[in-house]
């Protein structure tokens, strides 16, 4: 039988992510042999290998900032520590459970060691001491310098993520054939290495992340959990071509691939909720809305359409989109919401025709009676 694994990147808060994925994989009937997980995917992982998806959604739901870190000493440990983030774990997952399991769980942490530096542990659960899953867990997720090391035994571990985020090759060393890889795009190291050796290997390797920025990972909020676990629910099922779309999710045939990229960044810049599922009809409906609200506004930048090299800056502001340069400057809040705006207004003044990843915005509202 041909061996699936699911392999879980880190990414703190951004983990709400992974569960919807996970429910999607349920529905779907994708079966999991194995799972292995950096960070907070470790902990994902443990539910996934215990099976408990419910638990999993309950922690995500009542998880906040608070609740996970211990900001007090901050100066004087040099960073923060868990709080009693050891017994919510304790209290959602079960170590005998993921122990026998039929679901084989591995994770990923670093020793700090004082003559060979950092080095990545890699720790199926049979290599995990009895009585101390949980520890080593919070050990792979100890996202060194804002979290304090992590102490066991007298060592003391960090976040997996500074020697392997993603960890495909320990999937790949326990026999999968199938891998699915749930990438939250954080801080850390992932290993080009294991990428190609899958191709190499002739095994398949499906890489699910969000196209939309998954916000501050150390900042856990329960509302922008249910957030996150419908986006990576939706990802998941269009991944498995259930749906389409990359930003916004769409009933299969109703757009071709060309029609459905425009409109997708309509829908960005007019803010159309991605966490729905759309018909071609409703999409255009809620895009028409959105400009019909515009229209009546007099927003206070609306002067700024006249001033002379606007466009210039905004076809430089995408172009520093697409490098990631504005990666940080997104999470500042209002910067993206701020473009999106100004897009918004140039594209109903119709002054987006000279610049031309915009006039292909603007010949998608016109053809579609927008305008």
């Amino acid at each position: 039988m041909k061996k699936t694994a699911l392999v879980l990147s880190g990414g703190g808060s951004r983990g709400a992510y992974q569960v919807g994925v996970w429910q999607a994989l349920r529905e779907l009937g994708i079966p999991i042999h194995l799972v292995a997980g950096t960070s907070v995917g470790a902990i994902n992982g443990a539910a996934v290998s215990q099976g408990a998806f419910s638990e999993a959604t309950d922690l995500w739901r009542n998880l906040d900032t608070t609740g996970v870190f211990d900001f007090s000493r901050v100066f004087q440990k040099g960073g923060a520590s868990y709080t009693d983030l050891k017994k919510v774990l304790q209290s959602h997952l079960r170590e005998e459970s993921i122990r026998a399991s039929a679901i084989d769980y591995g994770l990923v942490t670093v020793e700090i060691d004082k003559k060979d530096g950092f080095e990545a542990k890699y720790l199926w659960r049979e290599d995990i001491p009895q009585g101390q899953l949980v520890d080593y867990i919070l050990a792979s997720a100890s996202c060194f310098p804002a979290v304090t090391p992590y102490e066991i035994d007298g060592e003391s571990f960090i976040d997996g993520g500074y020697r392997d985020n993603l960890p495909i090759g320990m999937a790949l060393d326990r026999g999968a054939d199938t891998i699915i890889a749930v990438n939250l795009n954080a801080v850390g190291m992932v290993r080009e290495e294991d990428v190609r050796r899958t191709r190499d290997e002739g095994k398949e390797l499906m890489v699910i992340e969000s196209s939309w920025d998954l916000g501050n990972f150390l900042i856990f909020d329960q509302s922008y959990a249910s957030y996150l676990m419908r986006l990576g629910y939706l990802d998941g099922l269009k991944a498995f071509g259930a749906y389409e779309g990359a930003r916004y999710t769409f009933i299969r045939g109703e757009m071709d691939r060309r029609t459905l990229s425009t409109a997708e960044e309509a829908g960005e810049i007019f803010g159309l909720d991605p966490q729905l599922i759309y018909s071609k009809s409703i999409f255009l409906g809620r895009l028409a809305e959105q400009i019909r609200k515009l229209r009546q506004t007099n927003p206070a930048f609306k002067g700024l359409l006249e001033l002379k090299g606007l466009r210039k800056d905004l076809r430089d502001l995408r172009k520093l989109g697409k490098a990631g340069s504005l990666s940080g400057l997104r999470q500042m809040q209002g910067i993206h919401q701020d473009i999106c705006n100004i897009r918004a207004q140039l594209l109903i003044a119709k002054a987006s025709a000279v610049v031309p990843s915009e006039a292909r915005i603007l010949r998608f509202l016109e053809k579609e009676g927008l305008l």
